[in-house]
């Protein structure tokens, strides 16, 4: 499987204490272990994370709620974010997340005006 798939993403992070994360525009959902968010790469997406709570209605009774975190930013580059920590990659070192979001909403608005 690729990293980016939907088999692959729905692993990452089943374990129990895991993150509901909502990526992007399109609302892309991951789920993600706690410790990852408080890693250094992911700090500055976190900053600006809205964090919310919804709740599922059964017959008009509320059932359960769910929280999560919604991050404004493009869902590949989250996935690929979840990549490089998952794979221990040394690109981490180097890696400037303002430059590379700055490239994605840049890439979203030029294929908008094709």
């Amino acid at each position: 499987f690729s990293p980016s798939s939907p088999v692959s993403r729905q692993n990452r992070g089943r374990k129990r204490n895991a993150v509901t994360v909502v990526v992007g525009k399109e609302k892309e959902i991951f789920k993600v272990e706690p410790q990852i968010l408080n890693c250094g790469l992911f700090q500055s997406l976190m900053e600006k994370a809205i964090v919310g709570r919804s709740s599922r209605e059964d017959h008009g009774r509320k059932k359960s709620c769910n929280d999560f975190i919604f991050l404004d930013c493009d869902a590949i580059l989250f996935d690929h974010m979840l990549w490089l920590v998952h794979n221990d990659d040394p690109c981490l070192r180097y890696f400037n997340l303002e430059i590379l979001m700055e490239f994605y909403s840049e890439e979203d608005c030029s294929t908008i005006h094709r």
